[in-house]
């Protein structure tokens, strides 16, 4: 049986010099719109698969290094899919008053979205 075995290793090692060779291809940013808040939720729409960092906090502007290091009241990441307003984040735990929620979505080639930020009333 060692052939199989020989055989499926051969086929995922093909699989990921595909994704690499992609990814390397990719110098497109992704795009985050439509982003919402409501019933504890934020939403948004994502232009392609990829991780969505989030932070939300008292400031009204965020550079991609920012929202992706953290901090604030709430921070951390969400895989995202593409699609329209099928993503969500819950911020269920952010304390009663007006915080920015900033998001940012890096691709699979590490390529980085605008961070889209919005002012929220949360309650």
């Amino acid at each position: 049986m060692p052939s199989l075995r020989l055989g499926a290793t051969l086929a995922g090692l093909a699989r990921q010099v595909q994704a690499s060779i992609s990814s390397a291809l990719d110098t497109i940013a992704p795009v985050i719109t439509g982003s919402g808040y409501a019933a504890g939720t934020v939403s948004f729409t994502a232009s392609e698969p990829g991780r969505v960092y989030y932070l939300v906090d008292s400031a009204a502007i965020r550079s991609a290094a920012q929202v992706k290091a953290g901090g604030g009241v709430l921070s951390g990441f969400y895989d995202a899919e593409p699609g329209a307003n099928v993503d969500v984040i819950d911020v269920s735990s952010v304390p009663i008053g007006n915080f920015y929620v900033h998001l940012m979505l890096e691709d699979a080639a590490l390529n980085q979205s605008a961070v889209d930020t919005a002012l929220y009333s949360f309650v």
